[in-house]
């Protein structure tokens, strides 16, 4: 069970902590780079006064060239700030001043990847803390808002997030992910240094467990539950537990990732008497159409992992039609995608191992009509390791 102020986590995809999902880009477009700062965006701007800023060059592009770096390439590109500060022994330029913080990114020229692409200027805008307010959001708002959208490109709604410094309410028992970020008095993300502001919960009443998943830690809430989220000195809002029995109305809610748009996911979308937003409610997720997978990311977020059949030749239009029930509530919607043929260099097509699941499997489908491949619910685990692979590509080694 979490304790008061009990620490949950320094840095990355935790159960309550940052969730850095942006990166610096150039001036000129030449370089994408990480920095060690926890943000919520697709483009990281500004950092908190105090932070460290460490650049890593993640990408470089010159027209239709494009490279990619790791860990290992740290020594292919040079950084040298405008204003004479040094870096450290870790690699960082501190942020101690308010301001900005200009840095010429350069090729060493002793890596053949990197050669040939021009000198740029990453900025970074420093704020001073008096400026800076925490708020505490769920990780799929922020992903929502960030690497998602409508099948027609369109963003998806505003009014399915938790509007900032609104309480969060979570249904007891369910999975649950979140994350605490900084904002400027514009309302502007600002990222900060995880070791300087430490994520912390205070439980006022009840408690938590957390649960490992594939990527990361989820919080499981008991009832009557009440925890105070913070950052470092900042207070970031409240997450408080329900009931099952509070789910009034269910909507579902259909989207794609922006960078893969033949990658479905689907949403239940849960709300009280009230109208307020109820996050991890208990779906019982099923479906009938074209043999595919089902990934739960959380109790209310599915995957649609098309798995099962062979890429085709050309580009050709798929679809199941999706059931949630929650209780008595049940909602369908039509999940359409474009399948993509198969790279060229792509190994031969072999269905996932669990398309045709053993024969407790097969017998337990025969009870979910239209089933032609098994559903695969994994408790907790994330789909979006495909999606934070190309978001957040976290250096190792």
């Amino acid at each position: 069970m979490g304790s008061v102020g009990q620490r949950i986590g320094a840095s990355g995809l935790l159960a309550l902590g940052g969730c850095s999902l942006g990166s610096f880009e150039s001036d000129g477009g030449t370089y994408r780079m990480l920095a060690g700062l926890e943000y919520p965006g697709r483009v990281q701007r500004a950092a908190v006064m105090g932070s460290r800023f460490c650049p890593d060059v993640d990408e470089a592009r010159d027209g239709e060239r494009v490279e990619h770096f790791y860990a290992f390439d740290e020594h292919c590109f040079s950084y040298e700030a405008r204003s004479g500060q040094e870096l450290d022994d870790e690699g960082c330029f501190r942020l101690d001043d308010p301001g900005e913080l200009s840095v010429v990114v350069a090729p060493t020229g002793r890596c053949p990847s990197s050669d040939g692409f021009a000198s740029d200027i990453v900025r970074v805008e420093v704020v001073s803390p008096e400026r800076v307010t925490a708020g505490v959001r769920p990780l799929f708002d922020v992903l929502e808002a960030t690497y998602f959208e409508r099948p027609d490109g369109s963003p998806l709604p505003v009014r399915n997030r938790v509007a900032m410094g609104r309480t969060v309410r979570v249904v007891e028992g369910g999975w649950f992910a979140a994350g605490v970020y900084l904002y400027d008095q514009a309302g502007r993300a600002v990222g900060y240094d995880p070791d300087l502001f430490e994520v912390t919960l205070a439980a006022r009443s009840g408690g938590y467990t957390t649960e490992d998943s594939e990527l990361q830690q989820m919080l499981v809430l008991e009832p009557d539950t009440v925890l105070e989220a913070a950052a470092g000195p900042y207070a970031a809002g409240t997450i408080v537990s329900v009931p099952a029995s509070a789910v009034d109305t269910l909507e579902l809610e259909v989207g794609r990732f922006v960078d893969a748009p033949f990658e479905p996911v689907v949403r239940a979308v849960t709300r009280d008497r009230a109208g307020q937003l109820l996050y991890a409610a208990p779906v019982e997720w099923s479906f009938e159409g074209d043999p595919v997978i089902l990934e739960l990311a959380a109790d209310d977020y599915v995957y649609v992992s098309d798995v099962c059949t062979a890429p085709p030749r050309v580009p050709t239009a798929r679809s199941v039609v999706l059931q949630a029930r929650v209780g008595e509530l049940v909602q369908r919607v039509e999940v359409l995608w474009t399948a993509a043929p198969a790279e060229d260099d792509a190994d031969p097509f072999e269905p996932d191992p669990d398309c045709a699941g053993s024969e407790a499997d097969a017998q337990e489908a025969l009870t979910e009509p239209g089933c032609g491949c098994r559903r695969r619910i994994h408790d907790g685990a994330w789909p979006w390791v495909l999606a934070l692979a190309f978001v957040r590509r976290r250096r190792t080694g």
